[in-house]
């Protein structure tokens, strides 16, 4: 008497429905991916951004705003309040710390035809900094900040002074800005 074993194996249909499951499960795993390492490059951004605006303010805090001597970044040319001065700086892609340290060597190329680190001063009325101050290619970080000093209706020098700042930090890439910004604004008495 013959015995006929069972044997062992998967058929065709079980091979094609497990390869066809595991196909999806890799494609969502792939598209996971991808959205991970975009969120990972704007949260960076937004880190130097914000990074680049504390360093910055942290520099203007720093600066003498008194009666007889304020730094000519926090000088307000507009006396009337609400009508600040804007000044304008940018930074290379690594931040601040290149134009600070001088042993420091920024990787971006071409980096001594560019005008990074120079604070220019916008003409009156201009609240915003033009790009044709940076001359192409720019990439990094465009700084501009607004000081507006209200000296509360006296005329007296040695009154005090309130000098509001509103500074915004964007990121600059080849011939664009992206369309994030971090802004910041903060006050100084000059007593």
């Amino acid at each position: 008497m013959r015995y006929f074993h069972a044997e062992a194996g998967f058929s065709l249909i079980e091979v094609m429905t497990a390869v066809v499951v595991f196909s999806l499960s890799l494609a969502g795993f792939s598209s996971m991916q991808i959205t991970a390492i975009k969120l990972n490059a704007r949260a960076h951004i937004t880190t130097q951004m914000t990074t680049v605006a504390q360093e910055q303010m942290e520099e203007l805090l720093s600066l003498a705003f008194t009666n007889t001597f304020t730094d000519p970044r926090l000088q307000d040319n507009d006396p009337a309040v609400g009508q600040g001065t804007t000044y304008c700086v940018l930074y290379p892609p690594e931040g601040i710390r290149p134009c600070k340290d001088p042993t420091f060597r920024t990787s971006s190329p071409g980096s001594n035809d560019r005008q990074y680190c120079n604070v220019t001063l916008q003409p009156p009325g201009i609240t915003t900094c033009a790009d044709a101050l940076f001359p192409p290619p720019t990439r990094g970080y465009k700084v501009q900040w607004t000081v507006d000093v209200d000296a509360f209706g006296s005329t007296d020098p040695n009154a005090a002074k309130l000098a509001s700042i509103d500074l915004t930090v964007s990121k600059k890439t080849e011939g664009k800005q992206e369309g994030k910004a971090y802004k910041l604004s903060f006050a100084r008495l000059n007593r």
